[in-house]
């Protein structure tokens, strides 16, 4: 049964990850058996902000993961200077901590950055795909 409301689909489960960059909240909900999306949005807005409509859009059918970046939202202010690596190590740390093997990973302008970096340096072994089930790509 999906976490999702008629109206408004509500996030249901917040999660304070550890992670290279601090402590980085992550708030989740949608379908949490569909297909999972993981949002990052810039340095300047809470992935529930950025994202608002995607997640009510996509929220029947997926599992929805938005982050807000280091000293946005709920996340830990930095402690240091930042990194486009550090923060493709974070999502990896964030994937991990959520139990999620494979997602389609969204971001716009310092998590685009991030996604790219994480689709170079840390690259998850292929799966074997279904003849019906499409390639897809987001930066």
């Amino acid at each position: 049964m999906p976490l999702t409301r008629t109206h408004t689909p509500s996030l249901e489960l917040q999660h304070d990850v550890h992670t290279v960059l601090g402590v980085i909240s992550c708030r989740q909900g949608g379908n949490l058996d569909g297909e999972v999306i993981v949002f990052w949005p810039s340095l300047m807005l809470t992935g529930s902000a950025m994202f608002h409509a995607q997640y009510k859009h996509f929220a029947p059918t997926h599992r929805i993961v938005l982050i807000d970046p280091p000293g946005i939202g709920h996340s830990q202010r930095l402690r240091d200077t930042l990194t486009i690596e550090q923060s493709s190590t974070a999502v990896i740390e964030i994937l991990d901590s959520l139990e999620i093997e494979r997602c389609v990973f969204v971001g716009t302008s310092w998590g685009a950055l991030g996604g790219s970096v994480l689709a170079a340096q840390h690259p998850r072994p292929h799966h074997r795909r279904r003849p019906h089930q499409r390639h897809r790509v987001c930066a």
